[in-house]
């Protein structure tokens, strides 16, 4: 059982690992949904911990239709931060239709090797996820983060379950979007699911009187989640 934790700055990088999540998915701006992270910032959670890093490779907010213009930069992001040691990236780009844009994720596919690429929950917005999945499987992407569709992992426990069996082990399906420690035994047993996705999120209070809350991971959250993951593993 795979446990994926995605931070959004250096501290929360540094706390889910040490509160024992197996891998860290990091990225930039949470309410813009993660956008492609610096390279600083990934060599100093490599220089910190021993938990492999994906970085998000993502320009913008908003959909996931791409110009060529923002399809060079997302490659010369992704050049970058697998020169500043990230061990996978994550990426997804679609087409107008929802379809996925096959010549663009290939194209990362082969920028990444050998580190995997993961597509990201643009999945979620396919039309056909049953032919999005045998097409990411085609283009060699090795693991899908996807909700099960609009909504969250959650609600959409039996989309995610066809999807695990549809996959049949070509490439994982990752449940993510609402992934918590006292939900996480109920869906991993509804799913067949190997590997989850959470966000463990919490609310930091501004530090002074003119500053905003931020997001930040609770590594409270992230251990009960180990736990978690760890039971249900010792169960199979």
């Amino acid at each position: 059982m795979t446990l994926e934790i995605a931070c959004f700055d250096l501290e929360s990088a540094l706390a889910a690992a040490d509160a024992g999540a197996d891998r860290l998915e990091l990225c930039t701006a949470p309410r813009e949904g993660g956008l492609t992270p610096t390279p600083a910032l990934v060599r100093a959670v490599k220089a910190g911990t021993s938990v492999p890093v994906a970085a998000m490779v993502r320009c913008r907010g908003g959909d996931f239709v791409y110009s060529s213009w923002e399809t060079a930069l997302m490659q010369d992001e992704a050049r970058a931060l697998l020169d500043a040691g990230a061990d996978a990236l994550v990426f997804g780009a679609l087409r107008p239709d929802g379809t996925v844009a096959t010549d663009e994720v290939a194209a990362m596919v082969a920028l990444a090797h050998p580190a995997p690429l993961a597509f990201h929950r643009a999945f979620d917005a396919a039309p056909d996820p049953f032919a999005a999945l045998d097409g990411l499987v085609a283009l060699g992407v090795a693991r899908v983060l996807t909700a099960g569709g609009p909504g969250s992992a959650v609600e959409n426990q039996p989309q995610l379950a066809a999807f695990v069996r549809y996959a049949a082990g070509r490439l994982v399906v990752m449940p993510g979007g609402g992934v918590r420690a006292a939900n996480v035994r109920a869906m991993a047993e509804a799913t067949g699911a190997r590997e989850f996705h959470s966000a463990a999120r919490r609310i930091l209070p501004p530090t002074h009187l003119h500053g905003e809350a931020r997001d930040a991971v609770d590594p409270v959250e992230v251990a009960a989640l180990r736990h978690a993951v760890d039971e249900v593993a010792a169960s199979r």
